[in-house]
């Protein structure tokens, strides 16, 4: 698809269908997501998503490897959108796209209770356990940033320290490789009054151990609401997908590598910059405690 070509993807999507309005939702930090309306066709309201140059230098098939998970999850049953239409790129000039159904729903990060937190580990413990088919599709291990480290470390997460402990650590991989999502947080699920509706933004998916999902997601949830609540969704996890937790500590302490020299990117100002390098030092701390004893 041509960089705002939407109405030549309808066409090609459905020759029957014209373009009515295109709507670019806010959000996206690896891939542009817009929503679409279109006439005489249905659904007459869904998604083009198309990745930015990061994630296609990555993978150049990044596109179809998603929308091919899609499928299969999808088959599966789990809550994600359903793949419509994949628009491959025909010259040097195009770049892949495809269409999601619409989903109706919005992501929650106040107000989250017990039930709310039971119900989020659900859903994860549930793309973990599914009997997905993956045969031909292309998943990658998850990303465990030890081999390459920067130039300067980011020492106010503690980085070097953290490359240490897991340079010397040897993990047990007790647990069944599974389907990973790879970015399992609260803006990357879509709410509803009925509950869960759908886990979106599939890019980042691989294959290997549950708890690298556990342990980025784990993260997020700390800088987002806290100990607690990171407790509470972490016990409903292991309670409902009871797997082997020896190597957590682990993936604990790599889900912060993935954000070296990152976190002023994210923080809204100074004072939440200065929050999140606590939280993640906090949390490092306990990782760095639950590591086996050498």
């Amino acid at each position: 698809m041509r960089a705002g070509d939407y109405a030549g993807f309808v066409a090609r999507m459905n020759p029957a269908a014209r373009l009515v309005k295109a709507t670019p939702m806010a959000g996206g930090m690896s891939a542009t997501v817009v929503r679409v309306e279109v006439d005489n066709a249905s659904p007459s309201v869904f998604v083009i998503r198309s990745h930015g140059a990061v994630d296609r230098a990555r993978n150049p098939n990044i596109a179809r490897d998603e929308f091919r998970l899609l499928e299969r999850l999808t088959d599966a049953g789990l809550p994600v959108p359903r793949p419509l239409y994949l628009d491959s790129a025909r010259d040097e000039d195009d770049v892949a796209a495809f269409a999601l159904a619409w989903i109706d729903g919005a992501p929650r990060f106040d107000d989250l209770g017990h039930d709310e937190w039971r119900e989020f580990a659900e859903v994860l413990g549930a793309i973990h356990r599914a009997p997905i088919d993956i045969d031909g599709l292309l998943l990658p291990p998850p990303r465990a940033p030890i081999d390459h480290p920067p130039r300067v470390p980011d020492e106010s997460i503690w980085e070097s320290r953290s490359r240490r402990a897991l340079a010397s650590e040897t993990r047990a991989e007790i647990n069944r490789p599974c389907v990973l999502h790879g970015d399992y947080w609260l803006g990357n699920v879509l709410w509803s009054s009925r509950g869960i509706e759908a886990v979106i933004d599939w890019e980042d998916f691989a294959f290997g151990d549950p708890l690298a999902d556990l342990g980025s997601a784990r993260l997020e949830l700390r800088w987002a609401c806290g100990p607690d609540a990171t407790q509470a969704f972490t016990e409903a996890y292991f309670h409902i997908h009871p797997i082997d937790r020896t190597d957590l500590a682990f993936w604990d302490i790599a889900a912060t590598l993935h954000f070296s020299h990152k976190l002023d990117s994210i923080a809204d100002d100074a004072s939440d910059l200065a929050r999140l390098r606590h939280e993640t030092r906090a949390f490092l701390h306990e990782a760095y405690g639950r590591l086996p004893a050498r």
